[in-house]
This record gives C-alpha cells, structure tokens and sequence, in this order.
C-alpha cells in the first residue's frame, strides 16, 4: 500500500478577511508564493508572481431543515434528504435564490441522510434499504431522474448475493456511504455490515433496451469507514475517509485489469477523527473538511505525484461537501447552513 505525500507549502502568508455585501471572501490563508506579494488594500497586486494555490470566496447560498449530505448538479441545484426516510428534496436555484421541493418519495426505503450523489446526466443517486415497492429484489442504492411514483422510475441497483437486505439469515446489507461515476455507468458502495467496498458495472444488451449491474468487491476495511459520500475522479479512482480520520483512502483503479489498489493521502492538520467528507471537483482537485476545526482544504495535484494542501476557508462542525462540476464547492454547516466557495479571479498587472 503506497502513502502518497503532501506538500504543506514552504512559505505561507495570511491575509485579512474581507467583507463585501452579504458575502463572505475568505482569501486561503495558506497561499503559496514564489517569492513576495504587496498587499494594497483594497487591490491586492502580485509583483508580476504566480500563487500555487486558487483563492476562494465564500457565500451563504440556503439554509436546509437539518444538518445533512448533499449533492450539488452543474447547475448549482442541490438534493438532500431532509432526514425524513423515503424522500429526497431538491433545491432548484433561478435567478439567484433557491425553491425546495419534493424531488423523489416514497419508492423506496432511503437511509435518511446516509449517502446522496448525483451524475453529469441529473440522475440523482441515494441509499436505500430494502426494496422499491412491487419489487422482490433488494437494493443498495438507487438512481431517480426526478419524482413519480412509478416504480420505473428508478434505477435500482440490486444488493450482491448471497447478501440480504433483511439480516435474518446472518448476512447484512446495512447501506452506507455511495458514489457514482460522472457518465452513471458505475456505481460504489460501502456495506457498513462488515466494511466492505463494491463496484457495480452497469451492463446493457446491444439495443440498451435491457440494462443489468454486475457487483464486484474491491476492499474489505478493518472497520468501518465513515464518508457521507464516496468521491469519484474522472479516472476512476475512488476517495473516502479513513479509519484514522487524519488521512484519505485512496483506490486506484488499473484499466489493464480493471482491479483497484489501496493507497493513502495524509492530510496535514488534522488529528485522529477529524478528517469527516471528501468531494472531488472536475481538474482532480481533492476537497476535505476538518470537524473540529471548521476547515475546508484542498489537495491540489502535482507533478511528483503527491498533493499540495491549502486552505480554503472556514466551515462550521462541517457534516456534508460536494463539487459542481465548475470549481465551485458547498459545504454543509453543522446547522444547516449551506456555504458555497468559488474561486476568485484576480487579473495580476500587465
């Protein structure tokens, strides 16, 4: 197993918060620069010097009714379940503010607030116990493209013999945390019964009138993983919490076998728990929050192969974090309240 290193930056300069309208633009407090800066406030001018590290604004975008996993579309929409098993909402943003609805309900057993992601094509993935209604095959997870109460509707995502949904044979499926690659083609899961990790291809006859998933186990962990979604870069490489919470599992998928390897990522920073969710954006870029210290990171990566670590901003007792697709990154305050970081753009002189 391969430790993949970080680099914490060899000088790190602080800047001051700044404060505009309603918005909140915490500036990274680890910006890594090739020699110096000057600060002219309120403009902030480089010397003609590259930063390594992207800064970040952050804003108060919507206020849930309970602290929760979400997932965020390229349209900044979000879904959530409200911690009300058998429904997944959604928040629609139009002309800058949010209306929540009902976006999925009653198919199927969800988890309540366990695991939810959503693909490039809007299909939204959630944990489920059990079965779809007027169905006889238990699932793990399961896609919807929006709410109807047709069973066909769903994407149901069957749970791998001899594994069953109800444990009075001894063999648990206890839904846990879920990811799903950007096309829907593939999709992860974590049985929390006894910590196992699986990948179920998505297989279709020549027509595509006729689709099946195939499972496969990738991992088994010594205990249980805890990860309010599995991230999944464009390679294919899957990310989750730790054990320790102080660093990343990282699983590398080989296109020459189509196997997984087990490496991990050290966060800097943290100590044993802290490390609770991990998104990945669109460039590959890692994002992590820290529980208890209300910190949001991001591993950038570089050309050795390791990680470079940065701040992005603060995020109260974080509970949920997702990526939009356009390098933007929300994060779920322990609240409720939901922040959204979006790279600054700052022109240097000519």
């Amino acid at each position: 197993m391969r430790r993949i290193h970080v680099q914490g930056g060899v000088q790190r300069v602080l800047f001051p918060k700044v404060i505009r309208s309603n918005a909140r633009f915490l500036l990274k407090r680890s910006l890594h620069l090739r020699t110096c800066c000057i600060l002219l406030w309120p403009i902030m001018i480089f010397c003609g010097l590259r930063a390594s590290a992207q800064l970040y604004g952050s804003s108060t975008v919507l206020t849930l009714p309970a602290a929760v996993q979400i997932a965020v579309d390229s349209s900044d929409n979000i879904y959530f379940e409200p911690s009300i098993k058998d429904q997944v909402d959604e928040a629609i943003l139009s002309n800058g503010s949010y209306t929540t609805s009902i976006f999925h309900l009653a198919d199927v057993n969800t988890t309540g607030e366990q695991s939810i992601v959503v693909d490039q094509s809007g299909v939204v993935w959630f944990s489920t116990y059990y079965e779809p209604a007027g169905s006889t095959t238990p699932t793990c997870c399961a896609g919807s493209i929006k709410y109807q109460p047709a069973v066909s509707n769903l994407l149901a995502v069957p749970i791998p013999p001899p594994y069953l949904a109800d444990g009075s044979y001894g063999i648990h499926w206890v839904p846990g945390p879920i990811g799903v690659s950007s096309n829907g083609g593939a999709v992860y899961a974590l049985n929390q019964w006894d910590s196992t990790l699986w990948y179920f291809e998505k297989v279709c006859n020549l027509g595509g009138t006729s689709c099946g998933w195939n499972p496969r186990q990738i991992d088994t962990f010594s205990s249980y993983l805890i990860a309010g979604a599995i991230a999944v870069d464009s390679s294919g490489d899957l990310f989750l919490p730790g054990i320790s919470g102080s660093e990343i599992v990282k699983e590398v998928y080989s296109n020459s076998g189509g196997s997984y390897s087990r490496q991990y990522i050290t966060v800097n920073g943290l100590t044993n728990g802290n490390l609770s969710r991990v998104a990945v954006d669109e460039n590959n870029n890692l994002f992590v929050t820290d529980h208890n210290n209300s910190v949001v990171y991001e591993l950038k990566p570089d050309a050795s192969g390791g990680y470079s670590q940065s701040t992005i901003g603060a995020c109260t007792t974080p509970v949920g974090l997702a990526a939009d697709g356009n390098g933007n990154v929300f994060c779920v305050e322990g609240a409720g309240t939901v922040l959204k970081f979006s790279p600054l753009h700052i022109r240097p002189p000519a």
